[in-house]
């Protein structure tokens, strides 16, 4: 049962960190003036996964 857990919530955060890492990476190929500032967007990613 633990075992699974944890392969299941490492699956899980691999994947969220992936996911909110093509994020970040996509806003970067905005024009600079659309980039949040990075304190909102940490906020904003942190609420999003947690």
């Amino acid at each position: 049962m633990s075992t699974n857990w944890f392969q299941m919530s490492t699956n899980w955060f691999q994947m969220s960190t992936k996911r909110s890492l093509g994020f970040i990476h996509s806003l970067f190929h905005e024009p600079f003036e659309n980039i949040v500032p990075l304190k909102i967007l940490w906020k904003y990613h942190l609420f999003l996964y947690l």
